[in-house]
Formats: structure tokens, sequence, C-alpha cells
């Protein structure tokens, strides 16, 4: 199995030497299988800052696909297993989220 090289520098995601810019800076990336899940920085202008990528650079889906809330912050990013990440939203909601599937599973609010 091919390793993928993945880098970063600021706003700008190199996965095997295709370039994609994003509006504000790249904060966490999470590898899995078959594509990544970023999370970049949010401000007045930019919510819904979670994307999943594939390894050929092509967004798959932005979070408010999943998610239906517009102009969410989302602070953080967990992967829990190989088809599963926990997002976390500036208000106090936890999300867990089946990747694959593109479905909520869990809701709780933390705050």
């Amino acid at each position: 199995m091919k390793k993928n090289k993945i880098t970063i520098y600021k706003n700008t995601l190199n996965i095997n030497g295709l370039f994609r810019e994003f509006s504000t800076k790249i904060l966490q990336i999470i590898e899995f299988k078959n594509f990544i899940i970023i999370r970049i920085e949010y401000n007045s202008q930019i919510s819904d800052n979670i994307f999943c990528i594939s390894y050929e650079n092509e967004i798959i889906w932005n979070i408010s696909e999943i998610i239906k809330r517009e102009q969410e912050a989302y602070t953080g990013v967990d992967k829990i297993s190989e088809n599963i990440i926990e997002v976390s939203l500036f208000i106090g909601i936890n999300y867990k989220i089946d990747v694959m599937e593109r479905k909520i599973l869990e809701k709780r609010i933390v705050k």
C-alpha cells in the first residue's frame, strides 16, 4: 500500500503533490484509510470549517452537509474509530458522526 505524503503550510494542503488552498489556516488533519478530515480556522466569514478530503485532494463533503446548522464554528475534531469522528462546536455541543454514512450518531450538550 502506497504511503500518502501530506504536508500543510498555513492555508495550503499538499497531498501527494496536489495542492488545495483554503481561505483560512489549516489547524488539524486526521488521516483515515481512504481520505483525511481537516479543520480550518474559523472567523466571522468562515464557518462549517471541517472537510473530508480524498487523497486526490478533492473535497468529498463539508460538515454542514451532515450537521444541518448554519454559521457554526467547530473547535475540534477527534477520530474515534476508522469510520467515526467526534466534532465539537463552539457553543458546547458535540456530535459523533459516521464519516462513511455521513450521518449523526449522537448529539451531546457539554457546557
